[in-house]
């Protein structure tokens, strides 16, 4: 089944080419979640941002909330912020990267980014000690969808308090127990000592 739409205004159906045919009852295809060239780039960007400087991405997410207008006319200085898309742009299918670390990873499964890529876009936001570089790409990305800044920032905080927690290995375990078992054969050796009477020569 399908539906005649008339152009030029015309309430009139004539021949088929006159109009739009659409068909009832078909799905249209939607893009993937982050399958475009374009959405991976600003989605590594937008994890590497905030994981950089958490406090301000938090900041300015809520600001693009609160104040839209403001954030939308802030300022983007491109020779911050085009060197990061560069890197990030041209790491786009190579496969002999460095694996990316547990707040990487975290900050990208929030936002659908390949870790890889968040790493990448990391390193360069990272030689940046004057910090303008992480300025610039999280007001570029709240731009676009400062959301991708919160979510990224709340997960990176997440993974980056977890990692307080000690961990405990086995060997580590073993190692305490060896630790206690020599003191208290020690502390037995001293008292054996003590309770034996000292032999006259």
């Amino acid at each position: 089944m399908s539906v005649q739409i008339p152009l030029g205004g015309s309430s009139q159906l004539t021949e088929p080419s006159g109009g739009v045919t659409i068909p009832v009852g078909n799905i249209l295809p939607v893009p993937q979640f982050g399958a475009t060239r374009d959405d991976r780039i600003v989605r590594a960007v937008a994890a590497a941002a905030a994981l950089q400087n958490p406090s301000d991405a938090l900041g300015l997410a809520q600001q693009a909330v609160d104040d839209p207008a403001g954030v939308a006319g802030n300022a983007i200085d491109r020779t911050k912020l085009d060197p990061v898309l560069a890197q990030v742009s041209g790491a786009l299918g190579q496969s002999d990267l460095p694996q990316a670390n547990a707040e990487q990873r975290a900050a990208a499964r929030a936002v659908g980014a390949d870790a890889v890529l968040v790493g990448v876009a990391q390193r360069v936001l990272i030689t940046d000690t004057s910090n303008a570089a992480t300025t610039e790409a999280q007001e570029w990305v709240a731009t676009i969808d400062p959301a991708l800044l919160d979510r990224a920032a709340r997960a990176g905080l997440r993974q980056r308090s977890l990692g307080f927690v000690p961990q405990t290995t086995t060997s580590a375990a073993n190692s305490r127990l060896d630790n206690i078992e020599q003191r208290l054969k020690a502390l037995e050796d001293k008292q054996k000592a003590a309770i034996t009477p000292a032999r006259k020569s």
